[in-house]
C-alpha cells in the first residue's frame, strides 16, 4: 500500500514512470548492466525482460543474468539509477548514473559501490586493475569517489529535466481547464 502511494506521489511530481535498461552480462562485447537502489537500500528488481534471445541458457535467471532489455516500473523519490557498460574488451568500463533527485543516502551509496564493483570483478576479462571511465572519458581511480559526485552531477540534470516536464503539463493543465470555462 505504502509503495503504491509512493510511485502515485512520484508520477504527479514527474519522476519517470518506467526505465529501460539494457542487460548482458557474458561475452566480450556489449556488456552492460543497470541497478536501481531505492531510497532504503533494496535493490529494485525489473518487473520484465525481452529477452534478446528466447532460448538464452540463462532464461530462467532472466532478472539476474539474461541478455535484453530490463523493464523497471515507476521511479520514486530517492531511487539512485547507476549502470556499467563496455563495449568491446579493449575498451575501459563505462560508470554511468542514469537517474537521481539528490535524494540519496550513505546506505545507497554504498550498495551501489558494492554492486558496481562485484559485477565488474565477475564479469571482467582482466578482474585486476581494470579501467574504468565515466561517461565523459574521465577515468576513475576510485568507484566510492567517483559515486557521490556523479551522483550530484546528474541530480541537478534529472531535477530540471523533471521541473520543465511538471511546468509543460502544468500549462496543458491550464490551457484545458480555460477551455472547459
Amino acid at each position: 500500500m505504502l509503495l503504491d502511494k509512493n510511485k502515485a506521489n512520484a508520477k504527479k511530481l514527474g519522476y519517470p514512470t518506467s526505465f529501460t535498461a539494457g542487460n548482458r552480462l557474458y561475452g566480450k562485447t556489449g556488456l552492460c548492466h543497470s541497478f536501481i537502489v531505492d531510497e532504503d537500500g533494496n535493490v529494485k528488481q525489473p518487473i520484465d525482460n525481452v529477452l534478446s534471445n528466447r532460448n538464452h541458457v540463462h532464461q530462467s535467471d532472466w532478472l539476474n543474468s539474461a541478455d535484453g532489455l530490463q523493464i523497471y516500473d515507476q521511479i520514486c523519490e530517492g531511487d539512485v539509477i547507476a549502470s556499467y557498460s563496455k563495449e568491446n574488451s579493449s575498451q575501459p568500463y563505462i560508470l554511468d548514473i542514469d537517474w537521481a533527485d539528490g535524494k540519496y543516502i550513505q546506505v545507497q551509496l554504498e550498495v551501489l559501490k558494492k554492486l558496481l564493483k562485484e559485477y565488474i570483478e565477475n564479469y571482467a576479462e582482466k578482474t585486476k586493475n581494470e579501467d574504468m571511465v565515466d561517461v565523459n572519458n574521465n577515468k576513475i581511480t576510485s568507484i566510492g569517489d567517483w559515486l557521490e559526485n556523479a551522483i550530484k552531477d546528474k541530480s541537478k540534470i534529472c531535477n530540471e529535466e523533471r521541473n520543465k516536464m511538471l511546468e509543460k503539463q502544468n500549462k496543458i493543465n491550464q490551457i484545458e481547464e480555460q477551455k472547459m470555462k
